[in-house]
């Protein structure tokens, strides 16, 4: 695994930035702070900056990573949320949502769906009651099938960025990585091509709360995700270069292709996931960055508690170049993909 320990100095600099940070902004949906954040990231530690900058930029190594040693105070953070959506008018875990976003953005900007968590940029994980059996990260009982995070969608992250909170259990998150995989020419070249398809998963199908001003935009957005789910255009699987393919792949939400061969590559790719795949146990204070062209993630189930203690992550979406999604979204600078 490449990992990455920070030291105490390191994390001295880094509760100084985050403290002037506070000082002059209240939440990280804060439109100046987001204006800034980019110039303020690089006042993280050096070598720190360095880690995630290879990992940016040299693709050979592996599809993930973990930055450790930031320490979480379990007692102001308080009890792990029992819903997504906030419900106090102050954040106990405003500074680990502070650092996420610093770090993600040395990878690029990070983004927010209208379709998930209300448009927010960090989205809490963590399980709910009511969802234990499904195929959402809120589950627990149900296994959260491994994927490419929104494959379904053009306009998905090329980077995931997850911050563990706590996780007493030491619940394993499930990572997999195309570098691993080794499959025959005739394979890679049916999963170049567009044989396949990808419906939208659960959580973007979920009806979340979102202002008035937006509800004209939110229902095209539903009518859009309502269109990929009845009638999902045809993608391929693999695409980039066939010698190092980046991968489009949610094989719960796929259903078999029509053609024999496209339909003997995607099972052989998937049977050789299933070999390859790393079970992770965050602690408290990891922040894994995954690279969402090359990896693959999940989670084990787990039995839930909800007594507070059970499972917590924070988590980012990220895009290297914002400008790709601006049809899709109010202004240049917006984050929120409608």
């Amino acid at each position: 695994m490449n990992r990455f320990t920070l030291i105490e100095n390191e994390n001295n600099e880094i509760r100084q930035l985050i403290h002037s940070i506070k000082a002059r902004f209240s939440y990280v949906e804060d439109q100046t702070f987001l204006s800034e954040i980019g110039i303020l990231a690089h006042d993280l530690p050096r070598r720190l900056r360095a880690f995630i900058h290879d990992f940016r930029y040299f693709e050979e190594g592996k599809a993930y990573c973990i930055i450790s040693g930031y320490p979480i105070d379990q007692q102001v953070i308080g009890n792990t949320p029992t819903h997504w959506a906030k419900t106090e008018d102050t954040n106990p875990a405003h500074d680990e949502e502070i650092f996420l976003m610093l770090c993600g953005t040395l990878l690029g900007d990070p983004i927010g769906w209208a379709t998930q968590q209300a448009g927010a940029l960090v989205h809490n994980i963590m399980p709910m009651k009511c969802y234990e059996n499904e195929q959402l990260g809120f589950s627990s009982k149900e296994a959260l099938t491994w994927h490419v995070e929104d494959a379904f969608h053009e306009y998905r992250g090329d980077y995931l960025g997850m911050m563990c909170m706590r996780n007493h259990q030491q619940v394993p998150t499930v990572l997999g990585s195309i570098s691993d995989i080794c499959l025959g020419e005739e394979s890679v070249e049916v999963l170049f091509q567009p044989h396949y398809t990808i419906r939208p998963d659960n959580s973007h199908l979920e009806t979340n709360n979102i202002s008035e001003e937006d509800s004209n935009r939110l229902q095209s957005c539903a009518s859009d995700m309502k269109k990929r789910e009845e009638k999902p255009d045809k993608i391929a699987v693999f695409y980039g270069d066939p010698k190092a393919p980046y991968m489009r792949l949610d094989p719960y939400f796929m259903d078999p292709p029509e053609n024999p061969l496209a339909e003997r590559a995607f099972n052989a790719l998937i049977e050789q996931m299933e070999t390859k795949l790393e079970e992770i146990a965050l602690d408290e204070g990891d922040l894994i960055l995954v690279n969402n062209h090359r990896a693959v993630h999940g989670r084990v189930p787990f039995q839930a508690n909800y007594d507070g203690n059970d499972r917590w992550l924070k988590r980012i979406n990220i895009v290297r170049d914002l400008s790709k999604s601006r049809d899709a979204r109010q202004s240049a600078t917006a984050r929120m993909i409608m």
